[in-house]
Formats: structure tokens, sequence, C-alpha cells
């Protein structure tokens, strides 16, 4: 199988705890929250509060903390906020000190609290004047793990002891730019006690006014104020007293001739104090506002270089130290009454009237009382520019009551706010067309002058103000009340524009036309929005699917409940000039009843005026109601369709539950239940229950109600309360009715109950069917007794309960067992263990007992709770069996045993089972038998009484211990183990002494007789029995050497000891001979123990043949035959022939000499006759030798008469083979042969006798039967010779050849691959001595011989004498194909050797397994197979696939030596349906492994989700991961569902996916443009690579931190920022870190990105500042959803140095 690497996605988002300050909004323009309290004089307080939400994806940490110099400032924590206090010591408000609030804990040290997601927490900041100074405190707020989360709230406040305070500031401001008051505070060093004066945008040379309150505290001094003068802002009064605790109001001017602007300006308020001349109560107040008038009389006017002013001149006081203010004139100035008073005309005069400031009283200043009041101003001028994207409208021609409506847009590229104010001015109508039947070119006589003088165009909004950088959308509406052509101008009154701009001015055009009628009636989208149901029918019975005419009006009805009746009226004017009738007509084809009626069915209308049409509509079920009519004015010919529509809900009022279930109660036991009846409605609901459901069981059970009736508050709840009481038994239903109003169908509230008085009782019946009572009670008085039960069966018996009562009664068993058998958990059951029983009947309950191993129930019990009732105790007693099989035994010990080897016994036990039981019993033998253990067992089901019998054979193949279990089931439910146990050990019997391996008895003479000991010691670990063997030779006659005991013997284990006794008693001469004594086991093994030698010495000579056949010779002819003497003693002799016994045919050379101990004397003997004799004998020739023995010779021959030679006879065949040549030999005489034949030859062989009847010729066969090989240079040669009786004779030469052995046999066997054969080889032995043959397995073919065919036997074999023996021989082939081998026995000595050619025709070893595999598609299921490897070296498999191409494995897979190879392989399916394979593992040395495969592929699910989370103004791309596991190249195309969801490539190409599939990527963008959740579908699809389908989930909210962006000092970085909402936005862009810089807005293009620069500027004094760290938040104006969204990104500058 190729390799595939897993592959993992893995996503993460870093993520830090941020918080959120919701509460103090008021913050400085670097961003940074602010608590502002107002001014307070001492003693006084206020509290603020403050807000913190964890609005992170984790939970937060955060520590809160207040600085503050004094006790000006109390954090305080109400109980919800102390309940999130995870660490910090919080001071109860009982011990406190200070300022109390009720509920509150002030907050003294740090709290850190732990926020949830989400989770919110409040404090309450007090600030309380307890001395004069600029109050401030820093709240810090510190987020664990996210530093740059952290937040300093800055408190400031003042509190003052002053005598002269500024306060209560009135007037409105406008302010056209996106900064409002919250942001006024620049710097924490400005005195924000000060008051602060926001005249806003202004317009140019227009005047502007605030007012605010001077107030002198003091109850003893008076003050003095004036206004330093200001460019653009004056105060009236300017300049005033105070009078001890008195007030003035003051009125602050801003007024520019051109533009101009300043923030937070400071005018200061010179205040001193003052004294006066005389008492205070005396002196009048005064300010410069305060005139005088005086009518003086004219004066003649004077020339211009008089320099005489007309007018009075006003001086100001002085402003001198402690010095009176009117020097030099001590009198008071008198006041304009009285010299008024005083002026007495002597004569008429011109007056004219003079107005003064009236003069300052005298006062005298405290200089050193002086000082400055501070008085913020901030205020913009200038001129208002706007753009306009429309200059003219012109509508389409709209029916009078009808409305058209345009729409364009005004932008403020100004720097101040922009009123506008719309003026329509309409000029006089013109009649355009006429209309028939209609009053045309004239006007509606019911329009009054009003509706005359009204202009046929509307705009909206009319009047208003856009914001600085803003742009407003106005809508402009033409609504023609006549049919006339309207024109009209709309002026745009902007009173700031600069000089020679012009106003905004749009031309509008419009015509009316006049209807017949108008309906003053609301349009509805029933029709036009696909509300209407398709499957309804129409109007007189159209057919549903039929389209309603367009005209169709609606008039829609909405009722909640039923049996109400609901009324719409509307209106239809009559426009014109005639007076018409109408008629309403019904075009329903069914009667709607009373449901839909129209109460003005006819009318007349006049010119201009209306009438009112009605309808009611009384639902009386749910259904949707339909109600067709038609409008008609017959004079007209003019008709409207209608149609009515009737939509009725039923109310939700509701119960809580339906159903109430008392359950069973005891008779006279009252129980309650209570039930909710919801009302999720805006009205009020009357309910009321029908007392006639509650009599239904009057006499047997009270049921009560309360209350019967109420009334449901709107969207609330009652709580009704059910009391039931059964009187009687019985089984109680009540279906309560609860009566809505309204409602169509009331309530149904079932309640059910049962009362009951148990009556039961409990019985065991036994197996006779008798039944014992078992007594109600706590004790146990009932006894079960299963009685012995075998294993695994159940054995039953029966409980009994009896109902004697008129109800059901419920039961329930449980069963109670000791903790040692609590594990067998289906030990005891009881069927039924829950259940009931009938009134008057009886059930049976079986308590089966199901032992699983043997036991005995002891303390264990059973209980039959009754419900509402007693309880049946009883006690389970029985014991658990094993069926009564008896083994002979349990266990077997086979001891040591010796290693086994092919041919020797093996140790084997019979194992009797006898049945003892009533029954039959099976028996099955599980034990799979081994190489060194063998059973011999069938399954057998054995009769009651019978017995069977099972071998067990033991075949030791270690030298180890072993242990087996023989498990044997029993009747298929128990098993019994035996155990049988062994030991593999070595034949190990020895001389005791080493040394005395070696017997030597030495040289005795004949007739001694010596004896030797040997001692044999056992070292094996099992007993032995064998018998001592000596090895058959030749040399030693039978009876000279015994060995004793000569029986079997039997030597004990581990030491056992055996005295041997070995005898020599030569008879004669035996020559040096060295012996081994075999031990010869009675199982077949055999070993040399120990060696004998000795001898016996004498004279023996022997000659090498008693008989010398010479043959025919003819007469005159010699022939010699050499005859050999050898000394086969050990004592040399002289020798002497007696020659006169040779004469005088033969002759023998030498006579007579001397024979050394191991020499030969070669004697030669000659035949030469001298006369004719057929039959030429000389019998017992007489050889004396020196110790009186003598050697007797024949010789044998013919003399005859000279025969031309035959052809030589030449034999050819193989060692061991025979070969036959027939002689013909033809007798011509009268006279029967009967001839002896000569013949010479070791190997050659005939007939001793032929006989030849007279005149006939007969065959003579002549055998060569050669037991050992030649070769070229040396062959067997030989005569033979017919002495005929005439005297002649007949000689014949043969030479014989022979070849190498023929086979013994040629066997083929016929074999599945991978199967072990066993096969039995006749040898033997064709000599009269034992031989030992050398095995020789050689594989013939194939040349090469495969390692994996093995041919396994002995390496040699022990064949008696002229015996046979089988030889076994053991193959095995791991493949197909034949295997020709060649088995030789060879004996190493002589090189004689026999063999065997045995041919193996492996065939295919067919299928292994078949294996069966399940997978959904697409997903891959992985199997093993073992394959095992026989060779020393490591086995390569290639593997083949058949019929399939859904399975992926390897092409190759490597199985070490003698190891188990595990091939693993996956299937994997591409489309559903059931197939089949076949898989083939292929290797050169260990063939083919064929496996079936079963193939079931189900079809596959969606693919995993896709889940994005991101914030808003980010987009998230997630790779949507598939794997191509198509054979060939595919284009896959992609779509999305889901509008915030997109592909970049709609195609996406992959390559084959071959084995292991070629993955497919797809980037999906997920780019929200709103907060909140969103779902899609991406599908992914090919031909021929199938369909996926991965489901998109959005979640997008609000945007989190991002950073930390690293700014170097006096740097600039760009932070990328992209405007995703659909529209061009304008953000807000701050820093709250002075040190950072960034513009203040940015106006973005929908969905484009920009790249924002912020600025590090570092320390002002150039030093080496440590690492700064802010944030810069980007805000966007609330959208439509009134979603205010803020981007904040982590700022860290860092100096060059770092």
């Amino acid at each position: 199988m190729k390799d595939r690497s897993l592959v993992f996605d893995i996503q993460g988002e870093g993520t830090l705890p941020t918080i959120t300050i919701l509460e103090p909004i008021k913050t400085t323009v670097k961003n940074q929250p602010v608590i502002q309290f107002n001014r307070l004089l001492l003693g006084q307080s206020q509290s603020k509060p403050l807000i913190i939400q964890n609005t992170g994806n984790i939970r937060a940490k955060i520590l809160v903390e207040i600085h503050t110099p004094d006790s000006s400032f109390t954090l305080y924590a109400p109980d919800e906020t102390l309940a999130l206090v995870v660490e910090g010591a919080v001071e109860k408000p009982a011990t406190a000190y200070g300022y109390f609030l009720p509920g509150l804990t002030p907050i003294r040290r740090p709290v850190l609290l732990d926020l949830d997601v989400n989770e919110k927490v409040s404090f309450d900041v007090v600030c309380r004047s307890m001395h004069i100074s600029n109050l401030k405190a820093e709240i810090k707020v510190i987020v664990q793990d996210n530093r740059f989360e952290d937040c300093t709230i800055f408190v400031v406040g003042e509190g003052y002891e002053d005598d002269i305070t500024i306060d209560n500031v009135r007037g409105s401001s406008k302010q056209g730019t996106s900064f409002v008051e919250e942001n006024i505070l620049e710097t924490l060093t400005a005195n924000i006690g000060a008051i602060h004066l926001n005249f806003g945008d202004c317009a140019i040379s227009a005047l502007h006014q605030m007012t605010f309150t001077i107030t002198n505290h003091s109850s003893t001094d008076p003050y003095r104020f004036s206004w330093a003068p200001v460019p653009n802002v004056t105060f009236v009064p300017n300049t005033g007293h105070l009078h001890p605790r008195c007030s003035k109001d003051i009125i602050a001017e801003f007024n520019a001739e051109e533009p101009v602007s300043f923030q937070n300006q400071l005018i200061p308020c010179k205040v001193i104090k003052i004294t006066f001349p005389q008492p205070l109560a005396q002196v009048a107040d005064w300010d410069d506002r305060m005139r005088i008038i005086r009518w003086v009389p004219k004066k003649p006017r004077k020339s211009i270089s008089s320099g005489v002013d007309d007018e009075p001149r006003v001086t100001s006081p002085s402003k001198g130290g402690k010095k009176d203010s009117n020097k030099g004139d001590k009198k008071p100035v008198e006041s304009a009454a009285a010299i008024a008073a005083k002026a007495e005309p002597a004569q008429p005069v011109e007056k004219v009237k003079v107005v003064e400031t009236e003069p300052e009283p005298a006062n005298t200043t405290v200089d050193e009382s002086a000082r400055e009041i501070p008085v913020r101003c901030s205020a913009t001028a200038d001129f208002a520019s706007f753009s306009c994207d429309c200059e003219d409208i012109t509508f389409r021609d709209t029916l009078m009551f009808q409305s058209r409506v345009f729409t364009f847009n005004v932008y403020n590229n100004g720097n101040v706010l922009l009123d506008y104010h719309w003026i329509i001015s309409d000029r006089s109508g013109k009649v355009t067309f006429d209309r028939p039947h209609s009053a045309a070119g004239q006007r509606r006589p019911d329009l009054t002058m009003e509706d005359l003088e009204k202009s046929a165009f509307e705009i909206e909004p009319a009047l208003g103000h856009i914001l600085v950088g803003q742009q407003q959308e106005f809508k402009v509406k033409f609504s023609p009340l006549d049919c006339v052509s309207h024109d009209a101008i709309i002026d745009c009154s902007i009173a700031n524009l600069a000089e020679g701009r012009l106003q905004p001015q749009i031309q509008v055009k419009g015509t009316g036309l006049m209807p017949y009628c108008h309906f003053e009636l609301e349009e509805s989208d029933y029709i036009r929005g696909n509300r209407r149901k398709p499957e309804l029918k129409g109007p007189k019975g159209q057919p549903a699917g039929v389209s309603l005419d367009p005209a169709t009006r609606v008039i829609e009805f909405l009722a909640c409940g039923v049996g109400v009746t609901e009324r719409r009226s509307f209106n239809v004017l009559n426009p014109t000039q005639e007076v018409w009738k109408f008629t309403m007509i019904n075009e329903d084809c069914e009667k709607t009843g009373t449901e839909v009626s129209c109460k003005t069915l006819t009318g007349v209308v006049y010119p201009g005026k209306k009438a009112t049409i009605s309808f009611d509509f009384t639902p009386t079920s749910l259904q949707l109601v339909e109600s067709f009519w038609r409008f008609t004015i017959p004079s007209l010919a003019l008709s409207v369709p209608l149609l009515v529509v009737g939509i009725t809900s039923e109310p939700s009022v509701f119960l809580g539950s339906s159903q109430v279930n008392f359950k069973g109660l005891l008779l006279k036991r009252r129980a309650i239940e209570q039930v909710k009846i919801y009302n999720k409605e805006s009205v009020p609901f009357k309910i009321s229950f029908d007392k006639k459901c509650l009599t239904a069981y009057t006499q047997s059970a009270m049921l009560h109600v309360e209350p019967m009736q109420a009334t449901i508050p709107p969207n609330s709840s009652i709580t009704v309360d059910l009391m039931f009481e059964p009187i009687e038994e019985g089984t109680y239903n009540y279906n309560l009715i609860v009566e809505v109003n309204k409602k169509p169908t009331p309530l149904l509230l079932n309640v059910k109950a049962e009362g009951y008085e148990m009556v039961v009782s409990c019985s065991l019946q036994d197996s006779k069917g008798s039944q014992v009572s078992i007594l109600p009670g706590s004790q146990n008085t009932g006894i079960v007794n299963f009685g012995e039960v075998q294993l695994n069966e159940r054995s039953l018996q029966k409980i009994i309960l009896n109902n004697g009562g008129k109800f059901d009664c419920l039961f329930q068993w449980e069963i109670t067992l000791p903790p040692k058998l609590e594990k067998f958990t289906d030990l005891i059951s009881i069927s039924p263990e829950i259940g009931e029983v009938k009134p008057g009947s009886s059930l049976s309950c079986d308590i089966a007992f199901c032992p699983s191993k043997k036991m005995t129930l002891r303390n264990v019990t059973a209980v039959c709770r009754i419900k509402n009732g007693c309880q049946f105790p009883m006690t389970l007693i029985g014991a658990g069996i094993l069926p009564d099989l008896h083994f002979s035994f349990k266990k077997h010990d086979f001891g040591p045993c010796f290693l086994y080897q092919p041919g020797m016994s093996h140790e084997s036990i019979k194992l009797i089972i006898t049945n003892d039981d009533i029954r039959e019993i099976s028996v099955d033998c599980m034990y799979q038998n081994t190489p060194f253990l063998k059973v011999d067992a069938k399954p057998v089901v054995i009769s009651a009484g019978k017995r069977t019998e099972v071998e067990v054979s033991f075949f030791p193949m270690d030298i180890r211990k072993y242990t087996e279990t023989i498990p044997f089931l029993i009747n298929g439910i128990c098993v019994v183990e035996l155990k049988i146990l062994g030991q593999g050990t070595a034949l190990k019997v020895d001389v005791d002494v080493p040394k005395r391996r070696v017997v030597k008895f030495g040289a005795l003479r004949v007739g001694e007789t010596a004896t030797r000991t040997v001692s044999l010691v056992n070292n094996s670990l099992a007993a032995v029995s064998f018998l001592l063997v000596a090895a058959p030779n030749a040399t030693i006659p039978a009876g000279v050497l015994s060995i004793n005991p000569a029986r079997e013997i039997t030597m004990a284990p581990r030491g056992g000891k055996l005295d041997v006794m070995v005898r020599f008693s030569p008879s004669a001469r035996v020559p040096y001979f060295n012996e081994e004594v075999m031990l010869e086991c009675v199982g077949g093994i055999s070993m040399p123990l120990f060696t004998v030698q000795g001898s016996c010495q004498a004279i023996d000579i022997q000659l090498d043949t008693d008989h010398i056949p010479f043959g025919g010779v003819v007469r005159g002819a010699r022939s010699t035959r050499k005859l050999v003497m050898q000394n086969v003693g050990d004592i040399g002799s002289r020798f002497k022939w007696d020659k006169s016994l040779f004469a005088p045919d033969f002759s023998i050379c030498p006579v007579e000499g001397y024979i050394a101990t191991g020499m030969t004397v070669d004697f030669v003997i000659t035949f030469h006759p001298t006369q004719h004799n057929r039959d030429v004998r000389y019998d017992n020739l007489v050889c004396m030798i020196e110790d009186g023995t003598q050697l007797y010779l024949t010789l044998t021959g013919a003399c005859i008469p000279a025969t031309p030679t035959k052809e030589v006879l030449n034999f050819v065949c193989s060692v061991r083979g025979k070969e036959t040549r027939s002689i013909t030999l033809h007798n011509k005489s009268g006279t029967p042969w009967s001839l002896v034949p000569v013949i010479e030859g070791e190997y050659f062989h005939g007939a001793e006798l032929l006989v030849v009847d007279p005149g006939q010729h007969k065959q003579y066969e002549v055998s060569y039967q050669p037991l050992s090989m030649t070769n070229e240079n040396k062959k067997h040669n030989g005569s033979i010779f017919f002495p005929l009786p005439d005297g002649s004779g007949l000689l014949y030469n043969m030479t014989g050849f022979s070849d190498h052995p023929r086979p013994l046999g040629s066997l083929t066997y016929e074999l599945p691959a991978k199967t072990h054969h066993v096969e039995l080889l006749k040898v033997h032995n064709w000599l009269r001595t034992p031989q030992r043959f050398v095995i020789i397995r050689e594989i013939l073919k194939p040349d090469k011989p495969d390692p994996a065919t093995t041919i396994k036997g002995f390496d040699y074999i022990d064949i008696p004498g002229l015996s046979d023996r089988e030889y076994k021989l053991s193959f095995e082939a791991y493949k197909e194909g034949n295997v020709h081998t060649k088995i030789t026995f060879k004996n190493p000595l002589t090189g004689e050797y026999q063999f065997y050619f045995v041919t193996y025709k492996v065939s295919s070893p067919g299928v292994i397994d078949t294996l069966k595999l399940t997978a959904p598609v697409r997903q891959s299921v992985s199997h093993t197979i073992p394959v095992y490897n026989p060779l020393t070296t490591s086995v390569t498999l290639t593997t083949q696939l058949n019929n399939t191409t859904e399975i992926s494995l390897l092409p190759t897979f490597t199985v070490p030596p003698l190891s188990e190879g595990l091939f693993s392989f996956e299937f994997m399916p591409l489309k559903a349906g059931d197939s089949n394979a076949k898989i083939v593992f292929s290797s050169v040395d260990l063939g083919q492994y064929i496996y079936e495969v079963e193939l079931v592929a189900t079809p596959a699910g969606p693919e995993k989700p896709l889940i994005f989370k991101t914030g808003l103004g980010t987009s998230q791309v997630l790779q949507a991961r598939l794997v191509n596991y198509s054979k060939t190249k595919v284009d896959y195309s992609s779509k999305t569902e889901g509008a915030e969801f997109h592909v970049e490539k709609n195609t996406q190409p992959a390559t084959s996916g071959g084995v292991g599939g070629t993955e497919v990527v797809i980037d999906v963008t997920y780019e929200p443009a709103a907060l909140g959740d969103s779902k899609g579908t991406l599908i992914v699809s090919s031909g021929a690579g199938g369909e996926y389908v991965f489901p998109l989930v959005g979640q997008c909210h609000h945007p989190k931190p991002q950073g930390p962006f690293t700014i170097r000092a006096g740097q600039s970085i760009p932070v990328q920022f992209k405007n995703t909402f659909p529209v061009p936005t304008t953000f807000l862009l701050s820093v709250d870190n002075p040190l950072f810089a960034v513009k203040q807005s940015e106006l973005i293009r929908a969905k484009k990105t920009i790249n924002i620069m912020v600025t590090y500027n570092g320390s002002p004094s150039g030093q080496s500042l440590p690492a700064q760290t802010g944030k810069l938040t980007i805000t966007n104006p609330k959208n439509s959803a009134g979603q205010a969204v803020h981007w904040v990104f982590y700022l860290k500058g860092i100096s060059e140095k770092h």
C-alpha cells in the first residue's frame, strides 16, 4: 500500500481577556474614561456608576483598586458584585467608616473579580467634598494576562468653600461634529471643575447666548465681579456687585463676523471683595446693565471744533486700592426721579431723553481678596457649505389621493452644522386634459380654500440640521388632490451661507388625474406580499390558483378569539361633480353566514362628499376567512373588487400542564396538586371551571377546585389548586372543562387518581402443584429451595400472587445478594419483575436460579413489595453443581519423557470419561492439537451409565517443561479442564567412569575365560528400558562373547546404576575385535555405550578355498589356479604339502614353507592331464601344519580335446540388478546329458545341473547379479564350462559391467501448496551385515531450489543385514509448481547407494480465508492479515487486487525471517453497494496467498462543518479539505449558499486519486457585514468524484483587539483597516496614550481597505523610556440597527535603544 500521510488542520486563534468600560461614557479626546463630578461645596456628595463588562471570549480576572490621596472618593460594590470577588479583603458596612449607601459595601483594598464571558460588574463611585481643592483619583482596572487592556479611570471633582461660585449653565448649543460633550476633556491638568460654555457650531454674524448663575455664598461680604474682554464673546452684565447671599444671572454672548474656532478657551472672571461707606442694607444692588433715564433741555448744536460731546459720558469706577471711587464729589449721585422732581421748568423748553448707565455705588475694594474664577469657552463659527445631487423633479401622472415619492441627498461638506428649512412655493395649476365622465379642467367643488392653498408637494424632513461630513436623505412626495398640473419650486433656506453662494432650489412638476371614486383605505400587502395561500378559491367559486384582479382592495381583520364582532369602516370619496349611487355585491360562492357582513350595502354620494362603508367580522372558528365583495357604481359602469380577509388567532391562554395525576391514594387520604393557567395576550381573559365535571364520583371520591372562576390579567398567570380524596377503591378519571372567554375550544384538564385498599396473598407452588402460603411482614417467612442445579441451567420456582381486592395490584420484586454474589448479574431473575395483578385473579412469578459456577446460595432474599401495601419476604436457597460426569483423572503428569524422534514410541494415556448422571451428557474437546500434545477426541454424547475413552499422546520436542490445559465443554454450558504436565528430556545413559568406556580383555588363549564389569549410570530425568546388544561380528563365534543381563533392563532416573557383566570365553582363535555395545531402547532409540576389545591367540591357517575346479583341459595343455594360504592366527607356523598326492595330473608350488602371522602364501597349482579323462578328481590333498593340524584340498578337472573358442558373453546391468543370458546346448547323442556346469566369477550364477535329452537342445541361463559397481578399467570376469559326457567340453568366457543403481521407485504426489505432507520410504539392506546409510536429500528440479520448499528427515538410518526399514520423509511447499527430488541412501564406507525419485505436484493453495468489510462511502476501514515466513531470510510479497478499485494496499511488504508479518489494507468505497474482491499475495519464495473479500459500502453523511468565528470588519478563510479518490483527473465545481460566504475559485482541478487519494483544498471566505450568526452550505461536486456537502456556520462577534504593533520612537507604521459595511462610512480614530498620535477621523469607501498611520513620538525630552503601551480605537457611528462597533489595536512603543 502506498504510504499516506495523516494531515491535521490545526487552527487556533490567539485571544486575550478583554474588558469594556460601559460607564462612564465620558472620555478624554485620548479615549480615556473619566468620571467627572460636579463642583461640590464642602459637605456635599455625589454618586456615579462604574460598569465593567467582560467582552472577550474567555473568562477574565480583573483587579480593581482605587488610588485616592484622601477619602474624598470611595468605591462601593453592591452585593451581586461581592459575589464575584475571588481575592481581596472587603469591609462590611457595619465595620466600615465614613459615608454609607444602603446595600453597598465600600472597597478600600484591591479586589480580584472573576468575570465570565459577557458578564458585567458594577460599582458606585462616591465623591464627598471634604476640603477645598481639585479632587483627583484613579481607579485601576488591571486585566490578568493582558496588560494592554489595563485601564485607568480618572476620577475628577472639585471641593470648594468659596464665597463666589459659578454654576447652573443653561442654553442649547449645536454641535455639528461627531465629537460630543463627552469628549471635552483634553488633559487632566485642565481645570475640570471650571464651567464650560460650549456654543457649538455658530453662524457668521449671528448672536448666540448662554446663561449661567454667579452666586455670593458669603453672609457678610459683598463682592464685585468683572469679565476680561475676549474677542467675539461678551458677558451681560460684564461688571456688577454681589451682595451677601445673593446671586445674579449672567448672559454669555458669542458673535463672529468671520470664521473662527476655539476649544476650551479660558475666560477669567475677576472677583474682589468690596466695602461700602454706608450700611450694606442701605446700598442698592448694581451692575452695568442698570440704566437711568433723564429728560434734559436740548442744547444748541455746537461746532465740531468745540470738542464737546453731545452724548453723556459714562465713566467706570476707579481701580485703585482702598480709595473712594467718587473722589472730589462727596454727594451721592441722585437718581433720575429725584432730578426730575427738583426740576421745575420756568418756561417751555424742548427736552430730549438721555439714557445713561447708572453710576456704580461708592465702594472700596479689598485688593488682597482679588482672584479669578475660570470659565472655559468653546465655539466654531464658519459659513455653511453643501452639495445637492438634484436640481429638478418631474413626477409621472398620478391619480388623486395617490402618492409618488422621489428621494435625493444633501451633503454637508462644511465645518459647521448645516441648518436647513425647505419652503415649497406652488405656482398656479393648469388644466392638461379631460377624462370621460369627469369635470375636466375644473377644481373639485368640495375643496376648501385651505385645500386649494395646500401644495400637492411635500418634502420630508422639512427642517433640521446635517452634521459635519454627513448627508441627509430627503423625500419629495407628490399627492394631488385635483386633476391639474402642478408646478412648484422647493427652496432651501440656509441662513449661514457665504456671500454669493446660492440657496438650494429644486423645481418639481406633476399632473394629477381625477378618479371616479377614492377609497380612504390603508394599503395591504396581503396579495402583493404573497401572503395569500394559493390553494384558496377565488370570487364566484373560481378554482384555486387563479390570480385575483390587481385592483382588488383588501380589508383585513385581525381577531383574537371567536364570538366577538370586529368592525372595520372606511370612507369612499366622490371627487367628481356628479351624484352617483353605489352598491355592495357579495361574490362568495358559499355563504359565510354571519362571519363577514357588510353594514352598508348601498348608498348615495354627492360630489365632494364621502360615504362610510362598514364590515363586521364575527369569527366562529380559527380558520382563515375570505369574503369577496364588489363595489359598483352602476351609473358609471364602475366596479372595484374588495376582499375581506378575516384572520383569527386563538387566544394564547393555556394550561401549564394538561394532566394532573394523583397516582395511587389510599382511601380517605387527601392530596393537593397545583396547575397554572397562563395568559400571553395583552388583554385579560376570564376562565371558569364546569361544575358538572366535578360530580362524576360524588359518592366514592371528592375533587375540589379553587378558584372555580377567575380573570387572568394580561401577560400573567394564575395558580389553581386541585384537592382529591378517595372514599372507595377504584380508578378515577376527571376531564375538567375550563371555559375561556372568546376561545373557541375550552381547555381540558385531565385529572387521574386511584383509590385502593390492598388484599393480596402470596404462596409458593411446589413441583406437585401444592401451594405453601408466605406470610406478609418484615421477616423472611418463606423458603424457596432450588435444590441442586447444574451450571448454566435454570431452575424455576413459581410464586403465586392472588389479588383478592377489587382493583389492580401493582407489585415489584427486589433481590438482595451477598457481596460475593453481586457480580453474578443473572444469578437470580424474576419474571415478571414488575407487574400488576387484576382483581380476583392470580399471577405466577417465576423465580429462576441459573448458576454460572459452582456455588451455594446463602443469605439471598427476595421481597415482593405491593405498591401501597404489604411486602412478602422469602429466603432463597440452592446450589450450583457440575454435571455428574466422572473423569478418570483431572491432572496427569507424563513426567520426564525423552525427546520424540520419528519412529520411536511415544507416551500416551487413556482418559476414561464416565457418565454417572441419569441423563445424556455431551462432551466436546475444545483443545487444538499441537506438535507436542495430541488429543484423540471427537464430540460425543455419552449415555447414562456409559463411558468413552480419549487418548492423550505426548510428543516432547524440546528440553523444557510442558503445561497444557485441555478444556472439555460439557453440555455446551460448562467447561471441565484437564491439566496435562510433562517434560522433554534427553537420553543420558553412560558409563559411570568415562575411562571405562573401553572394556579390554586382552589376548586370551583358547579355553581361557575372562569377565569384566561395566557400571552404567542413568543421568536422564526419566527411567529408561533398554537391551544391551553387541553388533554382529563374523569374527566372533557365537557364544564366545556374552553380555549379562541379556534381557530388557529398566534403569531408574536421576543417577540409577546398573552393573553389566561382559564374558569372553573363546574356544578357538578369535582375531582382535573392537566391538561396540549398543543401547537399544524399546521405543526405538539406539546409542553406543561402551566398546569391547580382545582376542584369542592361536595358530589359524586357512586356505581361501578347499576346492579348486579346473574345468576342461585339453590334453597336453596346462591350466593353473591360484591358491592362497592365509595365517589369520597369532602364531607363525611351518607347513608342508604331500606332493605325491598331486601326481600325476597336478602339481603345487611351493610344497612347504613358513607362514608368519597375518601373512599369506600364494600357491600355484597346475593341472596338466596326461590322458583323456572326463573327470579328474583328487580329494583330500593334505597340507601338514606345524601344530599338527591338517588342511585339505580337492582338485577337479577334465582332460578334453581341444575345441574352438566361443564368443564372450557380455553382461551389462545396474548394480543389484540382474541380467540373464542364454546358452544353447545341443545334445546330438542318443544318451541324455546330465551336465554340471563349472562357473567362475563372483557375480555370475546359473543352475547347478542341466539335463539335456538326447537329440534335444536346451537353453542354459546364466545370470549376472552384481552387488558392487564397476568402472571401465575394472570389470567383472568369469567363465562357464560345460563338461560333456563324451569327454569334450564347452567353455564360455563372461564379462560383466555393473552400472549405477536404478531408483527404488519413482513416486508422484499431488497436494496443494502450504500443506505439510509425510511419506514413508522403504529402504533395503542387501548385505548380510548391518549397514548405516547416510541420507542425501536433493531437489533436482527446479534447478534453483525454492528456499520455501522444505524436505526434512533424519540424516542417517541403520538397517540390519538383509532387512528393510521405513524412512519418514516430510515435505512442505509454499508455492505451486513441480518439485522433483532424489532421496539417496548411501553407505559412506563402500560408496554403494540406493535412491528414490519423488515428484511433488504442488497446486494452488486455494482461498485461505473470506473476509467481510463494511464502511461508509469515502471512509476507510482497515484490516490486518497475518503471513508467516518460515525462511531464514526476509521475504518480500507482492500484492494483487482483483474485481475492485476501492481497496488500497501496498504493492509489496516484507516479512522478517522466521516471523509472522502483519499486512494491513484499507477499504474505502466511492459509492454505496455490495461487491466482492480478491486479494492475492505473491512471492517468489512463498507462492500465493488468496483471500476473498466481501465488501459492503453504506451511504456517506455530510462532511465536517466549517465553523467560522471572526470579528466584524475582518474576514476568515477556512479550507474545506476533501480527498479525491477518483482514478482519473476531475474538476470539482464549488458553490456556496449564503450571502456572507463565497469561494474565490468556482472550479478546482484535481489529479487522479490513486490509492491514497489526492487532497483537494477549497478556500471558503466568510466576511460578515453584521453582528450575529449566519449559516450556509458549500457544495463541491464532480461527476466522477461524487458530491461533498460542507455545512457552513458563521459567527460574527464584536471585533477583538489586534496587535501589538511595535513602533520605534519618532517613526510611524501603517495599521490596515477595512470598512466592511456596504456603504461609505466615517470612522473616528483615537489613542489613549499621548505619546502616540493619529488623525481624528477617516472616511472609507464601502468594502475598501486603507492604511492608518500611527506615530510614536517617544519622550518629549529625548530621554530613553521603557516600552510604552497604548490602544488605537476606531469607532463607527451607530448604524441603522443601533450598533456601535469599536476596533482596538494594541500599540507598543519602544526607544531606539530597545
